[in-house]
């Protein structure tokens, strides 16, 4: 006895808009994608949408993630497509949602690009700072990695 109207619905989802998932923000005049691929899953659909998005382009990625998360197989997928990563941090959270979120550490990430034998990054602990470094490389740019990153960074993004 549901009744729902399949035009109806495939409107509203066309129009809407998952923040942090495929977004691209413009600041500064400058393209800025952000997602929040923090497993290996999602990591695998970014590359993809990013490769059919910006077919044949260098991509600059400014990454974080939060502790414990598989970081071989994530970054699997964005080093044979990486022309240079930015590596960071988000602010560390308590009780948030009942949880504690912690960051990895830099040295971490950097010791698993260097598993990947990958060398053309740096490594920024202020992720503003990270962003001003990102805004300044050429390529496309994309911040991923962590939802929680994204939180951190947006409201700087959004208002440079």
């Amino acid at each position: 006895g549901f009744y729902f109207d399949a035009h109806k619905i495939k409107r509203v989802l066309s129009k809407s808009l998952f923040r942090g998932r495929m977004q691209l923000i413009k600041t500064k005049g400058i393209e800025v994608v952000i997602d929040g691929a923090h497993n290996p899953q999602k990591m695998s659909a970014l590359i993809q949408s990013l490769k059919m998005y910006y077919p044949g382009k260098k991509f600059v990625f400014m990454i974080a993630f939060k502790r414990g998360k598989d970081y071989l197989d994530i970054l699997r997928y964005v080093v044979p497509i990486a022309d240079s990563v930015i590596v960071t941090t988000f602010f560390n959270q308590t009780k948030y949602q009942g949880m504690s979120v912690i960051a990895e550490n830099t040295e971490v990430i950097v010791k698993t690009l260097k598993q990947l034998n990958y060398s053309n990054y740096v490594v920024c602990e202020d992720n503003r700072e990270a962003i001003t470094k990102l805004l300044s490389q050429s390529g496309v740019k994309v911040v991923t990695g962590s939802l929680y990153l994204l939180s951190d960074i947006y409201p700087s993004l959004v208002s440079i």
